[in-house]
């Protein structure tokens, strides 16, 4: 009988869900001067599961592939850069068996005017 209430203790302890945000501000576009406009917003997202902590991609992984799917959904012409890229990252997991990371990157899709 102690087992039993031990075991449904731990599975009704770990049947919440875990979430948080990770921010991380990195561009590689400097904007020093009034030379620029800003057109519009951007982002792209990546996804990873991973069941008793394997599988999926690692986080950078994840960022790379977010930020690959941004600039493929910004469709940049010239002149045009993606500026103040922040990442979201969300973890969903449950019972602690199946976890799923979710990394969205943002950006500023910017023209320059001269």
């Amino acid at each position: 009988m102690l087992i039993v209430a031990c075991v449904a203790t731990l599975g009704l302890a770990s049947c919440t869900g875990v979430s948080y945000l990770n921010n991380t501000v990195q561009t590689d576009v400097v904007l020093s001067q009034n030379n620029y406009r800003i057109l519009d917003k951007v982002e792209g997202t990546s996804e990873s599961t991973y069941v008793l902590g394997f599988g999926g991609c690692s986080e950078k992984s994840l960022k790379d592939n977010a930020v690959n799917d941004m600039f493929q959904k910004a469709n940049l012409k010239d002149g045009q850069a993606i500026a103040n890229i922040t990442y979201t990252t969300s973890v969903k997991t449950i019972l602690g068996i199946y976890t799923e990371m979710t990394v969205t990157a943002h950006g500023n899709i910017i023209e320059f005017t001269r």
